[in-house]
């Protein structure tokens, strides 16, 4: 996968380009699914919330990332000496995580079930993907394209346009870093409708920002309240019964990449035709969706119990 990004950098044209990622995404798709199904192994392994908490350390990557870009651009050094410096490093440092790990031992409902060659979403793992898959719209949202918005819309300056970006990431590692010590005192259902609340405030306040404060602000709130939803969704797709939990994390994994191929799509659609701010008006309209389907199906009932 870092190989193909490194390509990438250098494709001389825009086939080469396309080739390069695919092959990227191939990777972080095989990488995503088996890593969400391990971190729900060992959450049933410990007795504690673990998928959560690992989805956090992925958002302090991002915010180390994305330092480590803004700072290579600001040293003028090309995309291709950037990566090609930090492949090796990455590679060591995932090289020193798995040697002589473990792998966690399957669950109860996986260790007679016959691996399938296509897994298909059951009309549970819909339920969930609809209480919490969509908000990886307002994800792509804020990753792609709130450097943009402020820019465009606000006209702010580098620094501050980079601090929206900043204050979103940061917002999602605080809420999944700390969403065990919040999960033990609010029921699971409680807390993803006032997760969803929290991120359409953030929205509210993006969408009607006067100034570049009031929208870092917002994004803030938007990355807390989108924090722990998909993660929790995994959670709790693991403990549904009709089918071995992990074909039902990796259902869950395949739906929420499917959105993320197709929100770039929409947003830039609606950010042409109607502006930015009407793009990031599209994921209020999720949240409500969320939260529908989060009263009427209680999928996250199931997470109020503890792990198998």
């Amino acid at each position: 996968m870092g190989l193909a990004l490194v390509l990438a950098t250098i494709a001389p044209s825009p086939p080469q380009l396309f080739a390069a990622l695919l092959i990227a995404g191939l990777g972080q798709g095989m990488l995503g699914i088996t890593a969400n199904v391990e971190a729900d192994r060992m959450e049933a392994v410990l007795g504690r919330r673990v998928v959560v908490r690992a989805h956090g350390f992925w958002s302090l990557a991002v915010l180390v990332a994305g330092g480590a870009g803004a700072l290579a651009r600001g040293m003028d050094i090309a995309p291709v000496w950037h990566l090609g410096a930090v492949l090796p490093l990455a590679s060591v440092l995932v090289w020193l995580s798995v040697a002589g790990y473990q792998p966690m031992p399957p669950r109860q409902s996986e260790a007679a079930a016959r691996p399938s060659r296509l897994v298909r979403p059951s009309r549970a793992v819909l339920v969930l993907f609809l209480a919490a898959g969509g908000t990886l719209f307002i994800d792509n949202a804020a990753s792609d394209w709130s450097v943009i918005l402020m820019r465009d819309a606000l006209s702010a300056s580098s620094f501050l346009a980079g601090l929206g970006l900043t204050a979103w990431a940061s917002g999602q590692a605080f809420g999944r870093l700390s969403h065990n010590w919040v999960a033990k005192r609010i029921a699971p259902e409680r807390l993803a409708l006032a997760l969803a609340g929290i991120a359409v405030l953030g929205l509210l306040l993006v969408i009607f920002a006067p100034n570049s404060i009031v929208a870092i602000v917002g994004f803030a709130l938007v990355g807390l309240g989108t924090s722990a939803l998909l993660p929790m969704g995994l959670s709790a797709a693991a403990r549904l019964t009709e089918r071995p939990s992990a074909v039902n994390v990796a259902a869950l994994s395949q739906l929420t990449f499917l959105a993320s191929i197709l929100a770039p799509l929409v947003i830039g659609w609606v950010a042409e035709a109607f502006g930015l701010r009407a793009a990031f008006g599209l994921g209020i309209a999720i949240l409500i969706a969320n939260g529908v389907t989060i009263l009427w199906r209680r999928p996250f009932a199931a997470l109020a119990k503890p792990a198998e």
